[in-house]
């Protein structure tokens, strides 16, 4: 076992770190911040391989350009059943403005998705909401109004859903 207090103070500054200027770290902290209650040597050990990432990787960060387009636009996706214990799902989006980033999330689903496109929906929602409250500030800080925010969203499943059907309507076989 390691430190309790070390472990809950260095990822306190990762999540930090995350929320504030390194998206690309806040799937794996959020993982590691699960168990600040009480911290194995093998959660110790993800903690450092994040450090180490962070490290090689120090040049990385946002950077804001007048000259970018002010468009908002978003990303959305979903992992299925991920949760090992609870088989909920991990959504995520980001939106960027500007050539960075402005806001991002990543977190389990309150709600255990019965597909692949139960979930990418749940994750969808979580964005759209996100583009309605960036909309309002915008318009609050700016005083300019988004006329409308696009959201791409991952759906290798709909897709697959959508050939299935168009099979079974051609009379094809589609028990692969």
């Amino acid at each position: 076992m390691c430190d309790q207090k070390t472990y809950q103070a260095v990822v306190g500054s990762l999540l930090y770190l995350s929320t504030k200027s390194r998206p690309d770290i806040a799937y794996a902290v959020s993982n590691v911040a699960r168990f600040c209650a009480k911290p194995t040597k093998e959660h110790w050990t993800s903690v450092k391989r994040i450090l180490r990432y962070l490290r090689g990787t120090v040049n990385f960060g946002l950077l804001y350009t007048q000259q970018a387009s002010s468009d908002c636009t978003g990303y959305s996706d979903a992992d299925w059943a991920g949760g090992v214990g609870d088989r909920k799902s991990t959504s995520g989006y980001i939106y960027l403005q500007g050539g960075a980033a402005v806001s991002w999330r990543s977190n389990k689903q309150s709600c255990v998705a019965l597909s692949t496109a139960e979930a990418e929906y749940v994750a969808l929602s979580a964005a759209a909401q996100e583009a309605i409250w960036l909309q309002q500030l915008t318009s609050d800080l700016l005083n300019e109004t988004i006329q409308k925010t696009v959201i791409y969203m991952r759906i290798i499943s709909l897709s697959y859903a959508w050939q299935r059907i168009s099979r079974v309507k051609e009379g094809q076989n589609t028990s692969r």
